[in-house]
């Protein structure tokens, strides 16, 4: 199992992620399985190197994309505004949600330079 730390900056996966939330992704989890709808999570944004989002499957294509959805639908930028994501392209499944509090430890290592962070969405 391989683990990234990401950062999330935006509310279009509210209620389920808000703003300054940490997400734990498998970067392992489609190495035997198909992705399945209702999974959240991290991929890169085609034609966009370098950028990342998390979203929601919302449908599994016969041809390997996927239809993304954020959960706040209308501040979400999915896949109604950049088409259909291809296999290759996901980083990775969603493990756990950590909920941002700027007094726990965790929190203010992050913030102080202690703990590094592998990207940001």
């Amino acid at each position: 199992m391989g683990i990234n730390l990401y950062y999330v900056p935006s509310a279009s996966m509210s209620p389920t992620l808000l703003p300054g939330d940490l997400i734990l992704i498998d970067t392992r989890a489609y190495a035997e399985r198909q992705p399945q709808a209702g999974e959240v999570v991290v991929f890169s944004v085609p034609g966009q190197p370098g950028r990342f989002q998390v979203k929601r499957i919302h449908v599994p294509s016969d041809e390997g994309e996927f239809i993304m959805r954020g959960d706040n639908v209308s501040a979400s930028l999915d896949s109604r505004y950049y088409g259909e994501i291809p296999f290759e392209n996901l980083h990775g499944k969603a493990l756990r949600f950590i909920r941002y509090r700027p007094h726990h430890a965790l929190f203010r290592r992050i913030l102080f330079g202690h703990i590094q962070t592998d990207r940001s969405l």
